[in-house]
């Protein structure tokens, strides 16, 4: 680029037609980024609801496997209750993944399938605590989904912040 007395450039053809060549390429990458941050906003409003939809699926069984907890409480006991609750184990095999939404690379959570024995006798037990046992198992994977759902809007709203 040709400086005239270090301060603007000369208005010559050449200069002309390089600040030409930079003006498309920054009004190319504008409205390539301006389509990116349409999309991300487009899938963002999906996520979102998607998100609702599964808090939605998630607090009504829930608060239901809650009740039947409290009523197992109730008729079994605390000490009995509390015993059951120490033999049980405490670990569930969640599997993670990535998949690509808009170049972002974000973690999807599924919950392995297998069955676990039930760890506790009859004797001494309510039904309730089965009921409670197979209510906590079937929220699950609805907790899964809205954390996935709720991860992804975090991520896709950093990504939008960028564009």
């Amino acid at each position: 680029m040709s400086i005239a007395s270090g301060r603007r450039p000369l208005p010559t053809k050449i200069e002309l037609i390089r600040i030409k060549k930079s003006l498309q390429v920054a009004n190319s990458v504008h409205k390539i980024l301006e389509d990116k941050r349409d999309v991300l906003l487009r899938k963002l409003d999906e996520i979102i609801e998607e998100a609702t939809m599964s808090r939605d699926k998630m607090w009504e069984p829930l608060s239901e496997a809650y009740r039947f907890l409290y009523n197992t409480y109730l008729k079994v006991g605390p000490t009995t209750l509390e015993s059951i609750a120490m033999t049980t184990p405490s670990q569930i095999d969640v599997t993670t993944d990535v998949k690509p939404i808009v170049d972002i690379q974000v973690p999807t959570l599924r919950i392995s399938e297998k069955e676990s024995e039930l760890t506790y006798g009859f004797a001494g037990t309510s039904s309730s605590l089965d009921t409670t046992t197979m209510m906590m198992r079937q929220v699950l994977p609805h907790i899964c989904r809205a954390a996935e759902a709720e991860n992804t809007i975090f991520r896709l709203a950093k990504e939008l912040e960028k564009t």
